[in-house]
């Protein structure tokens, strides 16, 4: 269970499939996830079913009422139908993304009758119910798991599974001119942002180290990818901001092909996990500003790591990266998705085989 799959895009969309299309080999898999405008409420491939039902709330618009209708709306499927669901199509356990919260959902978890796995991805939202609810918590990265803990989560059900890093293919440079030329880029060199549109993720810091850095005429313009959640406070800025474009959400072969033409890709967000986008830059080779908080940077990627997520600070990595960038010597091996699937695999099967003990 999911809000994000394709056709939608965004780090978890590309997460969830990804580990889908590992585990369908040796499982028959649902995903419920969120309607999608153009795609069908239900599809097959192979042993894969995909459930188009939830009523959109993560982005169906930047209004706050909209925003909470949808997901009052999601509660009250979630909590009518979820057992009935679960009855239906035989379904053995339940892998949720842990964003997917809220008391009603999670009593119809508990009445569901089969065991439980939550997929902590961030560090958004409070993760203490989820110890009420799930009997294991795959958690993405360090800083994750050490925010679950520090809920009350027991460290026995806390299964650490490095964020997965799919495959990299770097785009054709005939590839990557077309993009930029779609998006009116043309040569002039830019900073890339991709990621949801809101503060938690840095981008009213990084708006504002735009605004100082050389004194407010940076040698680059800034390009920002990713979905518009704030309303219109932040598509004010966006649209007033000097040298700024937003692009909104793209497909994940456009996003790469962006990437691989910016001089840095930064992400100064307050609440990751193990942010994709980073290891995605990484893997092709162009600098980062990384977020602050994350214990894997801190240690392996420290030169690139913001200390604070505030401009200052932001405009001043954004300089010396600028200017003379280090060498990246991080281990993206430790990323490998066939690695992770494996582990969430070990997780299903011992709670199929504990459920299924007499």
């Amino acid at each position: 269970m999911t809000p994000l799959f394709p056709p939608a895009v965004g780090g978890a969309a590309t997460y969830f499939v990804d580990l889908v299309e590992r585990l369908a080999g040796s499982h028959a898999i649902t995903v419920l996830t969120e309607r999608t405008p153009g795609a069908p409420r239900e599809s097959e491939l192979g042993a894969v079913r995909v459930l188009r039902r939830l009523p959109r709330h993560a982005g169906a618009g930047p209004a706050l009422a909209a925003r909470a209708g949808g997901y009052a709306r999601s509660q009250l499927w979630l909590a009518l139908r979820l057992g009935s669901l679960v009855r239906r199509h035989g379904i053995e356990l339940i892998h949720f993304h842990a964003r997917l919260g809220g008391r009603a959902f999670h009593a119809a978890l508990r009445r569901s009758g089969v065991p439980i796995v939550a997929d902590l991805r961030d560090r958004l939202r409070d993760p203490a119910p989820l110890a009420r609810v799930a009997d294991r918590v795959i958690c993405c990265g360090e800083a994750v798991r050490d925010f679950a803990l520090a809920a009350g989560i027991d460290a026995a059900r806390l299964v650490p599974v490095a964020n997965p890093l799919p495959p990299v293919v770097r785009p054709a440079p005939e590839e990557a001119d077309a993009v930029c030329q779609r998006y009116g880029l043309g040569e002039e060199p830019y900073v890339l942002f991709v990621g949801d549109v809101r503060a938690s993720k840095g981008v009213y810091a990084l708006l504002d180290a735009f605004r100082c850095w050389r004194g407010g005429a940076p040698p680059a313009r800034l390009v920002v990818v990713g979905r518009k959640l704030e309303g219109a406070r932040l598509a004010a800025r966006l649209r007033e901001a000097a040298g700024v474009r937003a692009l909104g959400a793209l497909p994940r072969a456009e996003v790469l092909a962006l990437m691989s033409r910016a001089r840095i890709v930064a992400l100064p967000s307050f609440s990751e996990g193990l942010p994709t986008v980073i290891l995605e830059a990484l893997a092709l080779g162009v600098p980062v500003i990384a977020p602050p908080g994350v214990p894997e940077f801190e240690r392996d990627l420290a030169a690139f790591v913001v200390p604070r997520v505030e401009p200052r600070a932001i405009a001043e990595r954004l300089e010396t990266l600028w200017s003379s960038p280090p060498r990246a010597r991080y281990p993206l091996a430790r990323h490998d998705p066939a690695r992770a699937a494996e582990a969430v695999e070990r997780v299903y099967r011992e709670l199929v085989a504990r459920d299924a003990a007499p």
